[in-house]
Order: structure tokens, then sequence, then C-alpha cells
């Protein structure tokens, strides 16, 4: 009797046949998938490497199908993936199988992208820098003595040196403000007075920075140093002294032109280019 390609299969994996059909196309249904799968994962191996045809069945491409399960009809499909059947009827029905249970390439496995290890010689991340202190209002008003502009607090410094205070902030600001008011003012000198020539030079310095630094044109400033040399009080008594380590913001120039006709210096000492 002559078998064909089904009956072949029924009797290989233990199915009696049904002189219905029915019994032998249900477990063939059943069991088509793994046994599709198994002859696509098994074909690439059996198959000698020159007997491989790129038109046949892509090589190293991956597939999406069921995942393989403990079966025995399973071993048997790969059992006759390995076996002696030529490649054309061996790579033909692999294909058949993989096209009716809707295998499809997939893309192959990409490694998990993995931050690279930090170096514990690499340096910390610089901290952030601390947000700055709320500054005083406005100022309403800006009283004048002369040419004098007049602070509602002195400008003070730490013990010694150059370095502001943080007691010179309602000062600074007013005069922050005062330049931000008045447009028409064009040179501001900042005088510096103090016991020490040098000292007053350097605090003089110091403030026309600290404004430059928060928005007012370097050439609106002027800073000098005068020393001991214009007391405001009498130097023999320590109130007096401390009446005379101060620092002064006078106009200089009112829309490009000197006031006076003074200097723009008034006859102190350059403390330093406030541009640089």
């Amino acid at each position: 009797m002559r078998l064909h390609g089904a009956d072949l299969y029924d009797r290989s994996v233990g199915v009696e046949a049904d002189p219905r059909g029915a019994g032998r196309g249900h477990d063939r249904q059943r069991t088509l998938p793994a046994i599709a799968c198994a002859t696509s994962r098994a074909s690439a191996q059996a198959v000698p490497a020159r007997s491989r045809e790129p038109s046949m069945i892509p090589q190293q491409v991956p597939t999406t199908c069921p995942p393989r399960q403990s079966d025995p009809r399973l071993t048997l499909a790969h059992s006759l993936s390995e076996s002696g059947y030529p490649p054309w009827v061996r790579r033909p029905l692999a294909l058949t199988l993989l096209v009716a249970l809707g295998c499809k390439p997939g893309a192959p496995p990409q490694p998990a992208d993995h931050p690279p290890p930090a170096d514990p010689a690499a340096d910390p991340p610089a901290a952030a820098d601390p947000s700055p202190a709320a500054r005083p209002p406005l100022a309403a008003e800006f009283p004048l003595d002369g040419s004098r502009i007049v602070l509602p607090a002195p400008i003070v410094f730490d013990a010694d040196g150059a370095a502001l205070s943080p007691a010179a902030d309602p000062a600074l600001y007013h005069l922050l403000d005062y330049l931000g008011a008045k447009e028409s003012v064009s040179l501001v000198r900042i005088e510096g007075h103090a016991s020490d020539q040098a000292l007053s030079e350097a605090r003089a310095l110091a403030v026309t920075r600290w404004l430059v630094v928060r928005g007012v044109a370097c050439e609106r400033l002027v800073p000098v140093g005068f020393g001991p040399t214009k007391p405001v009080a009498d130097a023999s008594t320590p109130e007096g002294r401390a009446a005379n380590v101060r620092i002064d913001a006078i106009n200089a120039a009112l829309r490009g032109r000197l006031i006076g006709g003074m200097p723009a210096d008034g006859g102190g000492q350059l403390a330093g280019d406030p541009c640089r």
C-alpha cells in the first residue's frame, strides 16, 4: 500500500490512522508548530555548508517561534531534520512549515546597555553655588550732600582687610540702585580713606568691582585711594579714627562733563582699572 507524507508522519509518531481523517488532522494541527520550529533550528546545523543555498533558507536569521517543549514528537522531528533526506526535500519542508505557522525573522539580540562603571579617581561634581542672600528693597530716595552720595550705612570691611563684610550690603545696594536710576551721572568716583594708602586703594577697588559684577558699566567708575590725607574727624580719639576710615561715593561727571572743574580722580591715587 502506498502511503502519503501525512500517513508516514502519523505512523512515525504513533498516531493510529482514522478512516474519517478527524483525529489525524487534529493531532497534526496541535504538534505542527513545535515540529516546524525544531526543524528550522536543526536544519541549519544538519545541512553541510556547501549545500546551503541562500535562495532556499536565509542563513543565520533568528526566528520568533514557540519555545521548544519536552515532547517526544519534538525529538522525533529533530531526528528527522538530521536524517539523511536530501537537502532539497528537507529545506522546502522546513520553509513551508515556518510560513504556515507565521514564524517571522526576528531582530538579533542586542547587548543590554549598561552605564560605564564609575571612576573612583574622578573628581566629584562641583557643588552648586549657594543662593545669594536676599537683597534690600529698592531705594526710594537718593539724598546728596553736595556731590557726595549719602549712603544709609557705612561700607564696612573685615578687620584690617579689603574683603567686604555682609554688613555692607545695605550701603552697596543703595549705591547700585542710585547708578541704575541716575543714568545722567556718567562718572562716579569711589574714594577709599584709611590710615594706610595701599589699604585705601584696595578697598576702593573692591567696592568698584562689586558694582561691576552686578551690571554697572566699568567706565562709569573711578576707584581712588587717599590714605589718611582727608580726615573728617579728630584722629586723636577712637571715634574720630573710626569715622576717618570710610568709603565715599562722589558724582564726578554729569552727561560726560566733569562737575566743579575737578579732575575725575579728585586728586587721589588711582587704585586700578575697574574694567580688568
